[in-house]
This record gives structure tokens, C-alpha cells and sequence, in this order.
């Protein structure tokens, strides 16, 4: 197995980078759409009093996307039609006559409405001229799938053959443009929602048998280490959630590096969104031709299969063993307070990131992982064998290789001080 594919664990896709690239290819388009004139309106809301805080994040996503899309549209040259935040109690009349206005307005050449919106102005929505939706919001929107689920699937196509792609949020805004498109492209599909009849939260396990997962949620943390393993070949998270002084995902930040690779947040999909609205606006105005953006461009796609995930990782629980060993050894000898029996009799070497288990009785040796990773190697110690290797990463590799060089330092040092 090459070293490119060796250590290719962890490696995030760059949004900006896309972004940048697209921005380069448009900026020929700049005089001609500023001589037009045109401007875009982008409308939020407020949140409603009494908010929770993880609501209240929700509506601050929306403030910086819309941020964003301001940034991205005056690059362009066209002008932004501001509107205050609206308040969430808006009456429906009021709502309906702002569309109506900005349907109406011939400079206003792009609309834009962030969710969430409350539910009593969302038939509205739909009212917006076809030709001025750029987000897939009208009901006979030229574009199939909002600007969002559009990005995602750019960037998860390459990755896509001969694969399960697992879709948590499937039902909601983003989340049905993805799934539409990946079934337009023949691609097979798991998708999983909370809002479905029945759904339990054991329910999200189910996307360690996928090849890539998407997040479309918006709600901070939803996956973690028990969800992720070293066999998917991308995991897209879409969420951005700020809360106090930190910008949260829908994948915890800890349990990104399982994957081999992943979009980051910030700096992932939300700039993708960004390109993808550039082009089809001046796809709309100036029906210019050029090559939407392509993820090959700007970010190599390497991956693993499944069954090469599985040979690498027996190599990984090999090459670990010695080290394992070597410190439980170590450990037992110096320090034998610092072990733990269970009640099976199992002697266990807790530790921050990893756990040793010593089974006399079953003859193995287990290394087990923090953070809800659960076990990730057995050693038959009577076969001299690894029996099950699952969940080691590259990290992992490293790690362990860390570990060795300090244990075998600190011999050397004992052995210094005897002499």
C-alpha cells in the first residue's frame, strides 16, 4: 500500500480554496454586471423572544451566511437591496408584500430568503419569481436543489463509486436537495432523520456502514467518535452553529480526523455555497458559459475502499502490539497501583486516549479507544495473531509510535540512573 494512501487520514477539503477559484474564473463577468445595475436582496429573520440558545445559533448561522452572500455578490459588482432583519412574529401580509415589492423591483435581480423562517410567512417563500430565485425556493425555481445541496454534492461525487452515502437531516432544507441529487445520479442512498416516526438516537449508528456521510442538521455535536470510523472516505458537515465563543458543526471536532477525509467548519461547505450562488447568478444574467467548478481543481480526491481500510488497519494493529505490550509490561512492573481489574478478572491500563486489557482467561490482549471509539484491536495471544482490528487511524498509528519512543526514553533513563 503507497504512502499517499497510508496516511491520506484526516485530510480536510477546502472550501476557501473553491471559492477563490471560482471567484478568479468570474472575475472577467465584473464590469458587465456592475454596468447592469442589478442588486440581490437577501431576507432573515429575527429570532422569536425567549429563544433557547442552540435556537438562537440557528438564526446567528443564518446572519453570517447572509454576511457571506452579501461579500460574495458585491464581489460580482451588483448591489444589495437592504432589509433590516425582519421580526419572527411578522404578519403574513407584510411578508407577501415584500416579495411582491421585490418580485416587482426590475433592479432586484436575485432573491434570497435564510432559514429558518417562521412557519406562518413560509407559503410565501414560495411566491418568489422563478427568475429571481437563486436558491431553489419557488415553487417553479429554474434550479432543481438549493445552492447548498448543490456544493455538497459537487464535492462528494468524486468520492462517490460503488458507494453507500448516509444523509442525516434528510428531511429538512438542504438535506432533500441532497438526497434528490444523489438519486438523479443513480447514487444509493441512507437517509436518516430525526423527525422520522419511530427514530431513536441509536438510529445514527447506522452511518458507520456507510462510505460517506453527509450532516445537514445544524445541531452542534450530533456525531461524534461512536459514529465515524476510518472506512468512511468523506464526511461532509454542513452545520455552524456559534455558541459563546466557539463555532460548533454538526460533527464533533475531535472526531473529524477518523474519517479520511472531511469539510471543515468554518471554511468547508459554507464557501462552497458561496461559488455555486456566484454561478448561477451569472449563468442567469449573462447566460455566460464557462466550467462550474470542479472539487479535482482545488483538492486531490484520495480514498480508501472498505477492504483496503481492513488490510491497512491489521498492519496498523501489528505494528501497535509491540508497543502496547512493551508499556502495559512497563507499567505493571513500575507501577502496579495504576492498574484496574473488572469484574471478569480483566487487568485494565486506563488511560486519557487509550485502554489495555490483559484476559488470562481468553488469552487476548485488547487495546480499547477514549472518547465512546470503543475497542479498536484484539491480540490472540495464544495464536500470535491480530483477530479483530477496527477504528485504528492514522492518528492512532503515530500516536502509538509517540508512545514507544518516550517508553523506551524512559528506560534509557532508568537504566542511566542504576549505573
Amino acid at each position: 500500500m503507497s504512502d499517499s494512501f497510508r496516511w491520506h487520514w484526516g485530510y480536510p477539503i477546502d472550501g476557501r480554496a473553491i471559492a477563490a477559484d471560482v471567484r478568479r474564473s468570474l472575475i472577467q463577468f465584473q464590469p458587465e454586471i456592475a454596468a447592469r445595475q442589478s442588486s440581490v436582496a437577501i431576507v432573515r429573520f429575527d429570532p422569536p423572544p425567549n429563544s433557547s440558545d442552540s435556537d438562537r445559533a440557528r438564526f446567528d448561522a443564518a446572519r453570517v451566511s447572509m454576511n457571506q452572500k452579501i461579500k460574495a455578490f458585491e464581489f460580482l459588482g451588483c448591489g444589495i437591496e437592504q432589509i433590516e432583519a425582519l421580526p419572527y412574529d411578522l404578519a403574513p401580509p407584510v411578508f407577501r408584500d415584500l416579495i411582491d415589492r421585490l418580485n416587482t423591483n426590475p433592479q432586484v435581480r436575485g432573491i434570497i430568503v435564510q432559514y429558518p423562517v417562521p412557519r406562518q410567512v413560509e407559503p410565501f417563500v414560495r411566491q418568489i419569481a422563478p427568475e429571481k430565485d437563486l436558491d431553489a425556493l419557488s415553487a417553479a425555481s429554474p434550479f432543481a436543489v438549493p445552492a447548498t445541496s448543490e456544493g455538497i454534492v459537487r464535492i462528494v461525487e468524486p468520492f462517490a463509486a460503488d458507494a453507500i452515502i448516509a444523509v442525516v437531516g434528510a428531511r429538512g432544507f438542504v438535506g432533500q436537495g441532497v438526497v434528490q441529487q444523489l438519486y438523479d445520479l443513480g447514487l444509493s442512498v441512507l437517509a436518516l432523520d430525526q423527525r422520522d416516526a419511530g427514530f431513536v438516537p441509536e438510529d445514527l449508528l447506522q452511518v458507520r456502514n456507510a462510505d460517506i456521510v453527509i450532516s445537514t442538521t445544524g445541531q452542534p455535536e450530533l456525531l461524534d467518535e461512536r459514529h465515524l470510523v476510518p472506512a468512511h472516505r468523506l464526511v461532509v458537515d454542513s452545520g455552524f452553529t456559534n455558541l459563546g465563543d466557539r463555532i460548533y458543526g454538526d460533527i464533533r471536532a475531535s472526531a473529524r480526523a477518523i474519517a479520511q477525509n472531511f469539510t471543515p467548519v468554518p471554511g468547508g461547505i459554507g464557501p462552497t455555497e458561496m461559488a455555486v450562488l456566484l454561478e448561477r447568478f451569472v449563468t442567469k444574467e449573462l447566460a455566460a458559459q464557462f466550467n462550474p467548478w470542479q472539487l479535482e481543481a482545488t483538492n486531490p480526491v484520495v480514498y480508501l475502499t472498505r477492504f483496503q481500510v481492513q488490510q491497512q488497519q491489521q498492519e496498523w494493529a501489528t505494528t501497535i502490539y509491540t508497543s502496547a505490550v512493551g508499556l502495559f509490561n512497563q507499567k505493571l512492573s513500575a507501577e502496579p497501583n495504576a492498574f484496574q481489574t473488572d469484574e471478569n478478572g480483566v487487568l485494565v491500563l486506563p488511560g486519557q486516549n487509550y485502554s489495555l486489557r490483559l484476559d488470562r482467561v481468553q488469552n487476548t490482549f485488547t487495546i480499547g479507544g477514549a472518547k465512546d471509539r470503543g475497542t479498536l484491536a484484539i491480540y490472540s495471544l495464544s495464536q500470535q495473531a491480530v483477530t479483530m482490528a477496527r477504528g485504528l487511524t492514522a492518528t492512532d498509528a503515530e500516536a502509538w509510535k509517540q508512545l514507544q519512543m518516550e517508553s523506551l526514553n524512559q528506560l534509557q533513563q532508568d537504566e542511566d540512573r542504576e549505573r
